[in-house]
């Protein structure tokens, strides 16, 4: 038994010998309510119950998308992973948790995944996700946010192509990875909601990944795969809430600031 103090810090488990002709195998740690149970039970209900109002789950943090380093579907993190907390959550937890939830999932597309990898993502929430769950797909996250890994990689890969700006291949890529989750879905594919990401202080970025991305065809936005924009807003950073007791806690606190803000 290990005697853990809450706090919002985690645990640290650190093995400092093993016997080389039987190491150690199978570690688990487990609350002791789901010895029994946590096969079966794998999200704790205390996390169901305070999710229960949402409609879509933006599973970003679950898949470490930030600064990620998976490109082949062979190094995605699987459900023998020793940890989720390096590569991310397995696909096969993330779409359990949507059904169980009967929430819709957002996906955010690693920035450095290959076509293959994004297909075989896109199957595997075809066939096991339920049927009437929609799916909204982002490729990674905040490409424009110069802090992050994905960005440098977008700029360097629009240089590498002769594009004018890093947004311009970002547009590209977007529309790509959208149109393979949309012929994967074939007949179904309005299940998909292909998102296109922006910037809530800067329109100009939507704007240009969205005209560049149609400038060079003539084809319609469903068939780029475009379906949406997000404009990376933030609830809550101000509040001050660790638990809020509903999303109205953010919402009527973020009124509240926006009555006050010179902007």
């Amino acid at each position: 038994m290990i005697e853990v103090t809450p706090s919002q810090a985690g645990i640290w488990l650190k093995i400092t010998a093993i016997a080389p002709d039987n190491y150690l195998r199978n570690i688990r740690v487990i609350p002791a309510a789901f010895e029994t149970s946590y096969q079966s039970q794998i999200f704790n209900p205390d996390f169901i119950e305070r999710v229960k109002n949402f409609k879509v789950f933006r599973l970003m943090e679950w898949m470490n998308t930030n600064d990620s380093e998976t490109s082949q579907w062979s190094d995605r993190p699987t459900l023998d992973s020793a940890r989720y907390s390096q590569d991310g959550v397995p696909v096969e937890i993330l779409v359990e948790l949507a059904n169980r939830t009967n929430i819709d999932p957002w996906f955010c597309m690693p920035h450095l995944a290959t076509d293959e990898y994004i297909a075989k993502f896109a199957e595997y929430v075809k066939d096991h996700l339920n049927a009437e769950r929609k799916i909204y797909v982002e490729y990674s996250n905040e490409v424009w946010n110069s802090k992050f890994e994905q960005h440098r990689w977008a700029v360097q890969q629009a240089k590498a192509r002769g594009k004018e700006q890093w947004i311009d291949w970002y547009g590209q890529r977007t529309t790509e990875i959208m149109q393979i989750w949309d012929r994967v879905f074939a007949e179904d594919k309005d299940r998909i909601v292909g998102t296109m990401a922006g910037h809530s202080a800067n329109a100009w970025l939507l704007s240009r990944a969205l005209s560049y991305a149609w400038s060079d065809n003539p084809l319609s936005h469903e068939e780029y795969g475009i379906d949406a924009i997000a404009i990376a807003p933030y609830f809550g950073l101000l509040s001050g809430f660790a638990r809020p007791s509903s999303p109205n806690c953010y919402l009527d606190d973020s009124s509240r600031w926006r009555t006050r803000s010179p902007f």
